[in-house]
């Protein structure tokens, strides 16, 4: 009986030799806590801007280091669907929270 690999969500990076590095586990944590931390944030409205701007950044990394060498459309692994997250999460961060977020409730921004 074949056991199922497990899911590995890991990044690689190019060194200036043009080798590869090895998966970076602290990077993928970090990426993973990231954009988890900043949708639980953007989904209630807490630190808003910051919430914004780490999700911008995943996705501006997603769609730079794997998606932007397939083309634009998602159908063909694009980077489309990574760009409209991350320019949802800016305008959210232009415009701001709205009445019924906690930022608003509490006033930090």
């Amino acid at each position: 009986m074949r056991r199922k690999p497990k899911a590995k969500l890991y990044l690689r990076f190019r060194m200036p030799d043009g080798k590869q590095s090895p998966p970076g586990r602290r990077h993928a944590l970090i990426a993973s806590l990231a954009e988890t931390g900043g949708g639980l944030l953007l989904a209630l409205g807490l630190l808003t801007p910051l919430a914004a701007a780490l999700l911008c950044s995943v996705m501006l990394v997603a769609a730079i280091s794997v998606h932007i060498k397939k083309g634009f459309f998602v159908t063909g692994g694009g980077y489309e669907y990574t760009l409209v997250l991350g320019v949802a999460a800016l305008t959210l961060a232009f415009t701001g929270p709205g009445a019924l977020s906690l930022d608003a409730c509490s006033d930090t921004t």
